[in-house]
């Protein structure tokens, strides 16, 4: 390992230092002027600018994923998973409020 005993701003890439910096966007970057002096037609000036229509709703997102491409279809999926004796062992889930099979207590309608 060898000691070096040069000056730090010699090690700096001229790249990074400040002058270079200003010197490189001292003639290609123009500020806008104050809105005063803005140039905007009279048509524009008029136009009533609505806020974009939100389709996602605020809040935790929805309990669902999106169902990929390489996912296993339920009705394969349910034939080829086998409980511990080989038979399936898959029983429908129910809500524990109404007693329906097409959801859970978490998104019961009750």
């Amino acid at each position: 390992m060898t000691l070096c005993l040069a000056p730090m701003h010699l090690l700096q890439f001229i790249y990074y230092k400040t002058e270079n910096w200003k010197e490189l966007y001292a003639a290609q970057v123009n500020p806008l002027p104050l809105e005063e002096d803005w140039n905007v037609p009279s048509e524009i000036k008029d136009m009533i600018v609505l806020s974009p229509i939100v389709l996602r709703h605020a809040g935790h997102p929805r309990g669902q994923r999106f169902v990929s491409g390489t996912d296993i279809p339920r009705s394969r999926r349910a034939s080829t998973s086998t409980g511990a004796s080989g038979s399936q062992s898959c029983a429908k889930k129910r809500c524990s409020i109404c007693g329906e099979t097409t959801h859970t207590k978490n998104r019961c309608p009750l």
